[in-house]
């Protein structure tokens, strides 16, 4: 899942706009990264804005946008104190999650896409879940397909039953939440280790590390919009989509090491022998 034209990358830093002293803590922080995604930004924040579960904080990380982006965010936030915005330099996607994570006080943390509509129900239920189940430490639901207009069509998806996740079938079967949907509990996500750099798989290595810790669960309902366009990472490009299938069996390769009791190898090094790979040929 991608949005708002965001790249992989690593990186830190950080900078941005700081919120008065004591200010009262949200019962969930959204984390929301863009980059230039003004064509679909605002309809993705008011989304948010109309959840009849109010009690958020909408950060929203700007990676070095040209287009506009903050100062919609500004404008939009001086009606609303609930959209806090953090800009920095661009560094891409990861690090934009792990910026945005280390700035979440809530105790659980959702995950939101520039470029995606949440349904009103979406932070209820998922979060009236997560209070009933002390178990999981993450949950997602299902999602209806958008239009670029924003026009909701008859497609969607179901993320695939989490006992079904295997990581050492070939190809693996991964626990395949709807990540710009996702619900979490803020500790898990820090216990996890947070968001790691494989290529387009942030989301799956994730979900292996949170299942170490229990069951993640599914909701049986459509619980937002996931707009289908060019920019998405599975439609930008063949090499996007091979990428992104290399970084899912990368990340069940390591699932299994850790099941196995084997160390990781380090994955700077794994990285960069990756990154040395110029082409994809067909």
């Amino acid at each position: 899942m991608g949005g708002g034209g965001h790249d992989e990358g690593g990186g830190g830093g950080g900078g941005g706009e700081a919120e008065a002293p004591g200010a009262p803590r949200a019962r969930i922080d959204v984390l929301l990264p863009v980059r230039d995604g003004m064509a679909f930004l605002e309809a993705s924040l008011r989304s948010l804005q109309a959840q009849s579960f109010a009690d958020i904080r909408v950060l929203v990380i700007d990676d070095g946008s040209r287009d506009g982006s903050a100062a919609l965010v500004e404008r939009l936030a001086a009606s609303d104190p609930r959209l806090v915005l953090r800009r920095r330099p661009a560094q891409g996607l990861v690090p934009a999650l792990n910026f945005a994570l280390a700035q979440a006080t809530a105790p659980y943390v959702a995950r939101h896409d520039a470029d995606d509509l949440a349904y009103p129900q979406r932070l209820a239920r998922q979060l009236a879940f997560l209070e009933a189940h002390p178990t999981p430490p993450a949950v997602a639901p299902g999602f209806a397909s958008a239009e670029a207009g924003g026009r909701l069509t008859a497609g969607g998806w179901w993320p695939p039953d989490p006992p079904s996740a295997d990581p050492a079938a070939l190809p693996s079967r991964p626990p395949n939440l709807s990540h710009p949907f996702l619900l979490a509990r803020r500790q898990a996500l820090l216990a996890a280790g947070g968001y790691r750099a494989l290529p387009h798989a942030e989301d799956i290595d994730l979900y292996w590390r949170l299942a170490e810790q229990g069951r993640l669960a599914i909701l049986p309902e459509r619980l937002g919009g996931y707009r289908e366009h060019g920019e998405s990472i599975s439609n930008r490009s063949l090499a996007d989509g091979r990428l992104q299938a290399l970084g899912n069996e990368l990340a069940a390769l390591l699932a299994c090491r850790r099941r196995a009791g084997r160390e990781e190898p380090p994955l700077p090094a794994l990285l960069a022998a990756l990154a040395g790979q110029h082409s994809l040929p067909p």
